[in-house]
Formats: structure tokens, C-alpha cells, sequence
């Protein structure tokens, strides 16, 4: 037993060390397509966890339990595989949708950086510096290569959550979005079912606002102006108005009056310190 673990090791080890050498391309993955890639990904970064944990459990036996730091690095290389594996696997049972490609792109360069990220940091903190350099080589054979995702892939999930969306519905499937608008995300809701209805017409008015074409400073003002100049009909400025006061209701915050904070400061039933903080 003891040299089928060893002889194990040995495999992880190289594993580790060709599929880093070589971007994981000789690695098998289930299936095809986009996210093909990523199972050689996450084989390369498994095998690697397999040999550095078996190479820091040989060397600080039970002394890894009381170095924290070292052995939550170790956890986070597992936590970040788990959500990787989940959400190939999400992105699988799903039929491969081509609206959340950009999605998964998003969460594996997320999860590989944040693996790299940790497995650096464990190898730039462990006592024994000549396995570190060992296992760095095994670790990182080329360097590190995964950066996170770019401004450009998050900008694009944006723009999916922005317009309504199959992606949209699945990604909000088990959030409560409330049914009144007396509701805080009720409001927002309405506010964002409204404004895709009325989009074009609030553009057009947004940008002759931009571009100084309209008189007045007010919202009615504007309006009215944009009506005057036939930029908008009367029915399509009643829409924008409608939106827009739905827009500044959802975006406003509870405001509390000196008023209501002393009484709140002089209620028997409130603590005098959380009243102050209040206050």
C-alpha cells in the first residue's frame, strides 16, 4: 500500500509537471466544444493539489494542522476546483447554451486565477525552501498563466443581465424578485421591465439632454421642450416621464428627519447608545 500511494505521487507529480508544461493539451477532456479546454485545466491544477499536498503532509506531518495560513491556501486550491467542476457541469446539464459561454469564460478564468493565486502564495510562505522550489517546478513549470477575466468579458455579462434573457432567467431562478411594487426589488423589477419597453424613447431624449438641444433644467421642463421641438410625441414623452419617475423611486434610500431621530433617541424602549449611533 505504502508504494502504490508512493507510486502515485510519482504519477501526480509529472502529470502536474507535463500538463504545465505543455497548457494541460495532452489531457483528456469528456466532451467537446468550449469548455473542453477546462478539464485539462482542472486535471493539471488537481494533479498538482494530489502532489503538493502528499509532499507537505510528508514533510509536516501534523505541524500543517497548526500553520493555518499554509493549509487554508491548500483549501482554497479545493474550493476553487469545486466551483470550477460545478460550473462545467451546471454549463453541461444546461445543453451548452450559447448564451452563457461568456459566463462560463468569466467563472474558470476567475476560478484559475484564483487557483494560481493560492498555490503561489502557499509556495512563497512554506518553511522548507528547497521543497518549495521543488514543488513550485511541478506547480509551475511555465509560470503563471491565468490572469482572471478581462474587462471586456465582464462588460459582456453586463449587457446579458441587462436585457432579458434565457441566461437572465436561469441566473434569477432562486432569487425573490417580489411581486408588488411596494417591494424594494419589486420596484427595481418594474423599473427594468418599464425601461424595456420604453428604451429607444428614453435614448433619444437622454442624448438630446446630453447634447444641450432641450430648454429647461427639470425633467417636465425637458419634456416639454423635446415635445415642442417634435423629438417626442406627447404619448411617447408620457411614457419617458413614467420610467423616469420609476427610476428615481428605485434608485432612492431611506432619508430619516432630525425629527424622527430624536424621537427615536427618546423612545423608552430604544438603547441610549444604539440611539446615539443613530443619531
Amino acid at each position: 500500500m505504502l508504494w502504490s500511494h508512493v507510486g502515485y505521487s510519482v504519477n501526480r507529480g509529472a502529470r502536474s509537471f507535463t500538463f504545465g508544461l505543455f497548457g494541460s493539451y495532452l489531457a483528456k477532456a469528456p466532451v467537446d466544444g468550449v469548455a473542453a479546454q477546462y478539464y485539462g485545466k482542472l486535471e493539471r491544477f488537481s494533479a498538482a493539489l494530489a502532489i503538493v499536498s502528499d509532499v507537505t503532509m510528508g514533510m509536516m506531518g501534523g505541524e500543517l494542522k497548526r500553520k493555518e495560513l499554509l493549509s487554508a491556501r491548500l483549501g482554497d486550491v479545493l474550493s476553487e476546483l469545486y466551483f470550477a467542476s460545478a460550473t462545467l457541469k451546471y454549463f453541461h446539464d444546461e445543453g451548452q447554451p450559447a448564451e452563457d459561454v461568456d459566463h462560463l469564460h468569466y467563472v474558470m478564468a476567475e476560478s484559475l486565477a484564483n487557483i494560481e493565486k493560492a498555490f503561489d502564495a502557499f509556495l512563497r510562505n512554506f518553511p522548507n525552501r528547497f521543497a518549495a522550489g521543488f514543488m513550485r517546478v511541478l506547480v509551475f513549470p511555465a509560470g503563471r498563466r491565468h490572469k482572471g477575466a478581462t474587462d471586456q468579458l465582464v462588460n459582456a455579462l453586463g449587457d446579458f443581465i441587462m436585457e432579458p434573457s434565457a441566461f437572465r432567467d436561469r441566473l434569477s431562478a432562486d432569487i425573490y424578485l417580489g411581486k408588488s411594487k411596494d417591494s424594494a426589488t419589486g420596484r427595481m423589477e418594474h423599473a427594468f421591465n418599464t425601461l424595456i419597453q420604453v428604451e429607444p424613447l428614453y435614448d433619444t431624449f437622454f442624448k438630446a439632454v446630453a447634447k444641450g438641444q432641450l430648454d429647461g433644467l427639470t425633467v417636465d421642463e425637458r419634456l416639454a421642450s423635446a415635445v415642442k421641438k417634435e423629438l417626442l410625441t406627447e404619448a411617447e414623452a408620457k411614457q419617458v416621464k413614467e420610467y423616469d419617475d420609476l427610476r428615481y423611486d428605485a434608485i432612492l434610500t431611506d432619508a430619516f428627519s432630525k425629527e424622527y431621530l430624536e424621537d427615536m433617541k427618546n423612545h423608552e424602549h430604544v438603547d441610549d447608545r444604539v440611539a446615539t449611533r443613530v443619531a
